[in-house]
């Protein structure tokens, strides 16, 4: 595993470990995003803005896991200094954008999450 995604996933797992010691169980996959965002709505008003910028983070790193092992694609450095998910034909997925959007009660991660899969299934027909 490359350095840029350990680091993720070790992010992605601390988040996991810990919803789980308050009954969130999170898989890295569709149906993990969606309990995501069901914690995240039922909680999102408790938390002071330092949380929230800490939580995109942890969410952010969860959401790319999950495109990452769902759909096969990469992690890559992103030019500001942050990471992204690789598409084809040098198209990227920004899974801190989703969460931030999410925490401000905006777009769904799992919104975020299937656009990833229609940009790929669009790509197979192109």
């Amino acid at each position: 595993m490359d350095p840029l995604r350990r680091e993720l996933r070790q992010t992605a797992d601390g988040l996991v470990h810990r919803l789980a010691r308050v009954g969130v169980e999170l898989r890295y996959d569709r149906e993990g995003v969606v309990a995501l965002d069901e914690y995240v709505e039922a909680n999102r008003e408790l938390w002071s803005p330092d949380d929230r910028r800490r939580l995109a983070v942890e969410l952010a790193a969860f959401i790319g896991e999950c495109m990452v092992e769902t759909y096969g694609l990469p992690w890559r450095d992103a030019a500001d200094g942050g990471a992204v998910i690789a598409l084809p034909g040098g198209k990227v997925a920004d899974p801190l954008r989703g969460a931030v959007a999410r925490l401000d009660g905006a777009e769904r991660l799992a919104a975020c999450f299937d656009s990833v899969g229609a940009e790929l299934a669009g790509s197979r027909t192109d």
